[in-house]
């Protein structure tokens, strides 16, 4: 009877494990290629504003944005930068 129970255990806990990797895999591949990116913050500071929307969606022609920065400048806030534009 000890045996069947330990066997039982054992096999719930590799299906739950291999439940939680497929579903972390799963997660992941889905992230690559739709990334959701959610504002957190309480004043909504990476958020477009209602009128930032409209301007955009009445724009008649590509825009260009250009960030100047020093060379030297490197890591966090180029990377910043470059999501935001």
């Amino acid at each position: 009877m000890k045996n069947k129970l330990r066997i039982n255990a054992v096999i719930t806990t590799v299906a739950v494990v291999v439940c939680v990797v497929l579903l972390n895999l799963i997660i992941s591949v889905i992230s690559d290629k739709m990334p959701l990116k959610i504002d957190m913050t309480r004043e909504r500071v990476y958020e477009f504003s209602d009128q930032t929307q409209d301007t955009m969606k009445n724009l008649s022609a590509p825009v260009e944005v250009y960030a100047l920065y020093p060379d030297d400048v490197s890591g966090d806030y180029v990377s910043y930068v470059k999501e935001y534009l």
